[in-house]
């Protein structure tokens, strides 16, 4: 397989971006939350045709970025929540991520929180 980690650390394609992820434990019978910042060299990008056939909405979707990054995001689950990713002052909630670690790299699709 071909590693395109490389690509992600290059200074010709990337940036830095912040991925917020929350976290929690119940204590003394009460859920109490954290959130970490986690800061990420990586490829933020605008949707293409391709991923716009990806999705079930389809052309109904807006304020969508996808993000390329050799660190694991994370969707929404059953047993945790949507990470968000901060890129130029506006937070993406990550919905589908697509897992190309063998490559060396993660695809994420997010949806603008609060946006359009």
């Amino acid at each position: 397989m071909i590693d395109m980690s490389e690509l992600l650390c290059d200074p010709d394609f990337c940036e830095e971006f912040t991925i917020l992820r929350k976290s929690g434990d119940w204590i003394n019978r009460r859920w109490v939350e954290t959130e970490e910042a986690i800061t990420v060299t990586g490829v933020a990008t605008s949707v293409n045709s391709k991923d716009f056939d990806m999705l079930p909405e389809g052309d109904r979707v807006s304020g969508l970025r996808v993000f390329y990054t050799n660190t694991e995001l994370h969707g929404s689950s059953d047993t945790a929540t949507a990470d968000i990713c901060e890129y130029r002052g506006s937070k993406y909630r990550i919905f589908q991520v697509f897992n190309y670690s063998n490559n060396g790299f993660y695809k994420a699709l997010g949806r603008l929180v609060g946006g359009v």
